[in-house]
Order: structure tokens, then sequence, then C-alpha cells
């Protein structure tokens, strides 16, 4: 049933988290005009105990247990390990893309952590892409100040979802996307 793979997916969730084992499988970005790879959405994998695999980018809804921030880092840490593994010539042109969530955003402390990992590893600079979930720049809160302290860092940005007609002139003039991800 629905209800037992939702339970399965925690499970192992909890379980890859506990070990700081997360792994991760990465999408191809292509581009419509070329049909280039341009770069790759990273994803959790979660091995079930029935041998199922479920690939999680944000944690959505609730989720009894686990804490968002703490997904976010393994998922950045996950990320930025890959990343190291695949550091060349090309990293900067096809990088990977890691969604960062609305409560990550709202802690800088933990925002402080992963720009002082990537600013210390150029390499890791060039080669990682944030991705900002849009509904988090369209209020002026905290998840915004974050993103912005993410940008003023020189780390670059990818954002995820629609826009505001509103309020898109300013938050695209504010912030220089990379990638723009529309479902």
């Amino acid at each position: 049933t629905v209800t037992e793979g939702v339970i399965a997916a925690e499970d192992a969730l909890f379980l890859a988290m506990g070990n700081h084992d997360l792994d991760v499988s990465l999408e191809p970005v292509v581009e419509l005009q070329s049909s280039n790879v341009v770069a790759y959405r990273v994803h959790a994998v979660l091995n079930t105990a029935d041998g199922n695999d479920i690939h999680v980018r944000r944690l959505e809804g609730k989720h009894t247990g686990i804490d968002p921030i703490k997904f976010d880092m393994e998922l950045f840490n996950a990320a930025a390990s890959a990343m190291r593994r695949l550091l060349s010539t090309s990293a900067d042109a096809t990088p990977l893309i890691c969604p960062l969530g609305h409560s990550i955003l709202s802690s800088h402390k933990e925002l402080r952590r992963i720009v002082g990992m990537m600013t210390g590893l150029p390499g890791l600079q060039s080669g990682l892409v944030i991705e900002i979930p849009s509904e988090a720049l369209q209020h002026n809160g905290p998840a915004a100040a974050g993103a912005a302290l993410l940008l003023d860092a020189g780390l670059r940005l990818s954002v995820e979802g629609p826009i505001a007609s509103e309020v898109s002139g300013d938050i695209l003039e504010q912030f220089a996307f990379e990638f723009w991800s529309l479902k």
C-alpha cells in the first residue's frame, strides 16, 4: 500500500542519515536548443528493505521525526563528495545542482558551514550549484535572507519553480541564476 511505501522510504532515510551514508543519483539536465547535457540534478537514493529504490530531491509534506535541515545537509555533503570525485576541467561546465529547502535557508549557522566548505575548495565552488525553491525568494523572510547570503558568498545559484510576475523582476535582478527549473 501507499502507507507501507512511505514507511519503508522513511525507514531507509532514517538509516542512511543515521549512518551518514546517503547515496545520490545524478539526473542529466539537457539544454533544449542544443540537446547537450549542461548539468546534473542531485537526488538522494533510498534503498528500501523490500528492494525498491526511491529518489528524493526535497522533503515534501510531513515526515515524522525527519529533520529537514539534517536531510539537506546530508544531501549537500553527499553531493559535495560526489563532486570531489568528479572534479575535472569540465566540472564548472556540467555542475551538480543540489537543492536546499526553506528550513536550511533559514539557518544561517548551517549556511555558514556550506559556504565555508564551498569557498575552501575552489573546485567544489565551481562545480556545485545550489538550487533554491522559488517560494523562498518571494517573501522577505529568513529563507530569502539565506539565499542572499549564498549569493553574497559568490556561490552559483539555481531556482526551482515559478516566480510570481509581480516580484519576478526584482528577484531576477538580485539573483544571478544559472538554471531555472520548472515542473
